[in-house]
């Protein structure tokens, strides 16, 4: 009696989990491929060639295959699915730095493709206030 009750939980147990089986295919993996990468740096105009000196650079990013893009930075990484993301860039010196972005454009299976684009910026020091 004892072996027929564990045959019958063995037989349940099998018919469970092969019965709940899901296919889960995601379809073919492709990588992304095409990548596309601009930069927009704020405040740029004639007398201010790289920028007002925010460090803020609005990057937009297309690619053929994508469902999401990371933006590394250094200091930096952030997702962006609509693959815009603005970057705060900082310096202990006022000046013009050059900085490299990294765009991941990611897709399907986790797969990624990679565009670098380099940047220069004017970064003004940033100093804080105290209240009395």
């Amino acid at each position: 009696m004892k072996n027929f009750k564990f045959l019958i939980s063995f037989l349940l147990t099998t018919i469970l989990m092969v019965s709940c089986e899901e296919d889960a295919s995601i379809g073919d993996i492709v990588a992304p491929s095409n990548i596309q990468v601009t930069a927009e740096i704020i405040g740029v105009d004639a007398d201010h060639p790289f920028g007002d000196g925010s460090g803020v650079v609005n990057f937009s990013a297309t690619a053929d295959n994508v469902i999401t893009y990371r933006f590394v930075s250094p200091g930096n990484q952030q997702m962006a699915p609509s693959g815009n993301a603005s970057v705060f860039f900082t310096a202990a010196v006022s000046g013009v730095y050059t900085y490299k972005v990294v765009v991941v454009a990611i897709g399907t299976g986790g797969i990624t493709s990679s565009a670098t684009i380099d940047v220069e910026v004017f970064c003004r020091l940033r100093t804080t206030t105290r209240a009395s």
